[in-house]
């Protein structure tokens, strides 16, 4: 094996220049799996951190909407990243997966970096471990969708690297990089509130790797010391600014139930089925590189990591995203585990047992070359049929929010009235309207008083209060997705809807948000808004001389849509085909003028009015009505010749 090691050695150009071209062909591969087929999926929750980046740049700080900040969001470094892209003028999604591909990049970068090429079996054991994880589904997924796991899984990457380099035996080194090991950490720990468990198992794996020994120790010290400050500095502004010592995502969703236990130990073992012959291979590797003594600083570092993580992700019950989101870092750690694997094994195994160095040379490449064709072949494509990476490509929903909420930010953009919405991220994001959300991740009031049976339903669904929400009075409510339902979704709303004050309050409207071709939204979008009638600001508008209802408001048949025009005001549309009602509108007593507006339309319309006092035929506009007492008055415009364009309704006293 000398004349290949001295040739490695002879040529470092030539071994700069094949890590260069394994780090493109890397990060091409990544590209076009996370392209290929999962693109343009990104998750709703994401939208909520760009909630906060957005609201950042805007000059309203490090909040998700007006009141009493809370923090909604556990990716502070993440939320800051991206606001930093988007200063300069970048669109947020676009900085997202920008820092989605550069962070799972630098994952890769770290692997190959870890196995820098300057021998045969490095360059197969980087080449395998960057491939095994480029080529994960979750990887890809997470690359485009939008949350801090790229970032995380960089900050971990290197923070592994210089971890390994400071176990050496070398003092000088050791010394070197063991500060950039804990800076790296102390940022994971900004990007993740549960960071600190790869602190402590990185620093069990110090202190074992050294026998507790000084050398250990001092290392040991500034891999928490730096991570401390940087988590102890996060705990003070949290403090100071938001008032708390936990971000409200812990309250949300961190809780112990047997049930999380059940569901968190099902996640783990159906999390690692995708990956096929990854995990069992990496536990393999750690199993057989304890008779190797130099790779004990490797089996120790990413052994109690991956534990560490699994027992974290058991307590807490797992995830609800698509793409296995959470078992991204142990995929990391296996990619890592790999590749110290098939060094070993070329270095140490195959030469012992052939103890021939061009037989076991051989024997090695033709193992690689298997190994590579299993990643591309069975590896790749297994891991496509799995149910929860293919909600990735099925799950689509989020950007409906573009034409609903430029629909909302257009038409009640001056009036800002309070959305209530289950889907906290991509319609809040896209409508920048006052938000209540009904799932309580972003809502002071909710995690502080959960339901009874907290724990055991869907891990950051299951909070809601109807007479809380009824109480803050929102002036829209979009049950479920952006797209909106009729009936909610969730146990908050439904005990809204249940609430006799609901139905006195609100009704149905059904918009129909324009075309965006500017943002690939080339059909019209249907969605359905509970619109409160008596809200303040975009409610029914009255007057001692005058009642306006606005289009919207004039919703009592199904079939009527509310469109917005150029001008940014909404308007409903009565022709022969279809008829505009509106139900139920108080009316004090007194002789009252009906009119419509714009006042053009009037000739194609006819205007039929009942009421306890009053039932007519059609009538011509402006129709007069006389009112002995307050009634309740229902109208129904029709029209027999042409189509005209409403936007209110309205009532002029005349006494």
């Amino acid at each position: 094996m000398k004349p290949v090691r001295l040739f490695f050695h002879a040529h470092r150009k030539l071994v700069a220049w094949g890590f260069l071209l394994a780090v493109l062909f890397a990060m091409l591969v990544l590209l076009y799996r996370s392209i290929q087929p999962f693109m343009p999926f990104i998750s709703d929750d994401a939208f909520i951190s760009l909630r906060y980046s957005q609201r950042l740049l805007a000059g309203h700080g490090l909040t998700w909407t007006e009141g009493r900040p809370v923090e909604g969001y556990s990716n502070l470094l993440w939320v800051l990243a991206v606001a930093l892209l988007g200063w300069p003028g970048m669109d947020l999604v676009d900085a997202a997966r920008l820092l989605g591909y550069t962070g799972m990049g630098a994952g890769v970068l770290a692997i190959l970096a870890t196995h820098w090429p300057d021998r045969p079996s490095r360059m197969a054991a980087g080449l395998i471990g960057s491939a095994a994880f480029a080529l994960a589904a979750p990887i890809a997924i997470w690359s485009i969708g939008g949350l801090e796991q790229p970032l995380l899984l960089a900050l971990l990457a290197w923070a592994w690297f210089f971890t390994i380099k400071s176990m050496s035996n070398d003092a000088q080194n050791s010394r070197r990089y063991t500060l950039p090991a804990g800076l790296m950490f102390g940022l994971a720990c900004l990007t993740r509130p549960d960071a600190p468990l790869f602190v402590a198992a990185a620093v069990a794996a110090v202190l074992l790797q050294a026998g507790f020994k000084r050398k250990g120790w001092v290392t040991a010290a500034w891999l928490v010391i730096i991570p401390l400050v940087f988590y102890g500095g996060q705990t003070l502004f949290r403090y100071f600014y938001y008032g708390e010592l936990v971000p409200n995502t812990a309250l949300v969703k961190a809780v112990f139930t047997w049930k999380r236990l059940l569901e968190g130990l099902a996640y783990v073992r159906k999390g690692f089925l995708p990956l096929g012959l990854l995990g069992p291979a990496a536990i393999l590797t750690l199993v057989a590189a304890c008779f190797s003594h130099k790779n004990r600083p490797e089996i120790y570092l990413f052994g109690f990591s991956a534990v560490a993580w699994a027992v974290y992700l058991i307590l807490i019950g797992g995830d609800i995203f698509p793409g296995w989101r959470h078992i991204t870092p142990l995929i990391l750690i296996f990619a890592f585990t790999i590749a110290n694997g098939v060094e070993w094994l070329w270095d140490d195994l195959f030469l012992r047992l052939a103890n021939r160095p061009y037989l076991s040379s051989g024997l090695m490449v033709c193992f690689s070359l298997l190994a590579l064709v299993y990643l591309f072949r069975f590896y790749y494509y297994d891991q496509r049929r799995d149910e929860v990476n293919l909600y990735a490509i099925q799950e689509r929903w989020e950007w409906k929010a573009v034409p609903v909420g430029e629909m909302l930010k257009r038409g009640f953009g001056a009036q800002q009235p309070l959305l209530a919405v289950d889907a906290a991220g991509s319609l809040p994001y896209y409508s920048e309207l006052p938000i209540l959300d009904m799932l309580g991740l972003n809502d002071y009031y909710l995690p502080r008083h959960p339901p009874k049976d907290f724990g055991q339903g869907a891990i950051g669904h299951e909070l809601g209060d109807g007479n809380y929400f009824l109480e803050r009075n929102p002036d829209l409510i979009i049950f479920c997705y952006p797209d909106g339902k009729i009936e909610p979704c969730f146990n908050g709303g439904k005990q809204m809807v249940a609430d006799a004050a609901f139905a006195e309050r609100y009704s149905l409207a059904t918009f129909l948000a324009p075309p965006l071709p500017e943002k690939q939204v080339n059909d019209s979008t249907a969605f359905y808004a509970w619109v409160n009638r008596f809200s303040p600001g975009i409610g029914i508008r009255q007057t001692q001389k005058q009642i306006t209802v606005p289009a919207y408001l004039i919703n009592d048949n199904a079939a009527t849509y509310i469109h917005l025009d150029e001008q940014n005001q909404f308007y409903i549309v009565v022709d022969p085909s279809q008829e505009a009602r509106l139900k139920n509108l108080p009316v004090p007593a007194g002789k009252w003028e009906i009119l419509v507006d714009p006042l053009k339309s009037a000739p194609a319309l006819k205007v039929s009015v009942s009421g306890a006092q009053i039932t007519s035929g059609e009538l011509t506009l402006p129709a007069r009505v006389n009112l002995q007492r307050d009634d309740l008055i229902s109208l129904r415009l029709t029209s027999s010749q042409q189509s005209a364009n409403i936007k209110a309704i309205l009532f002029n006293r005349l006494d």
